[in-house]
């Protein structure tokens, strides 16, 4: 049996035209209003948990400095 190559055309049901109530369009400004929302926080929590990562590397070069001058 072919792989398609004498298969027949896929036919693409195209839906009827609605236009975008005044309803609709407000739901959809929310949604993208709360995804954005959700972007920028994840956003901030990520800058955040980065600097922490980098503040707890720091200290931990400093105690690693710290105790080798005092081994010297």
């Amino acid at each position: 049996m072919d792989d398609g190559e004498n298969a027949a055309p896929k036919i693409r049901v195209i839906p009827p035209y609605n236009p975008f109530t005044r309803e609709s369009m407000i739901k959809i400004e929310q949604r993208k209003a709360e995804e954005l929302a959700k972007k920028n926080e994840k956003k901030r929590r990520r800058e955040e948990g980065e600097v922490r990562v980098l503040k707890n590397n720091l200290c931990l070069m400093q105690i690693e400095l710290s105790s080798d001058s005092v081994q010297q």
